[in-house]
């Protein structure tokens, strides 16, 4: 992973709310939830999910699909271990205290 695509991932976590759904769709798990659902279980007005999802959409962090009219989001887990990984092995060197990634 390079710099920018890293600056950009964290980037778009740096928020209380952009956290909270990427929590929830974490649990959700590979089949996603619809933006509506989204929106009624973090109490979050749509026009403000949807700024928020483009935002973590643009970073890679999430993947949506569009099922007949609604949009299912959910968590690239891929992206998120890249992720991981980056700030663990290039930027700490793996020398925190216990934890064991594979390269």
């Amino acid at each position: 992973m390079d710099l920018k695509r890293a600056a950009q991932g964290y980037s778009a976590l740096s928020t209380d709310v952009r956290l909270s759904i990427l929590k929830l769709l974490a649990k959700t798990g590979d089949d996603g939830m619809a933006s509506g659902e989204i929106a009624r279980r973090l109490d979050i007005p749509a026009n403000s999910l949807s700024q928020q999802l483009t935002v973590l959409s643009a970073a890679g962090l999430v993947m949506q699909e569009r099922v007949g009219r609604n949009v299912f989001y959910a968590v690239d887990l891929d992206e998120i271990r890249r992720l991981i990984k980056f700030l663990a092995l290039d930027c700490a060197g793996a020398r925190v205290k216990g934890v064991k990634i594979d390269s």
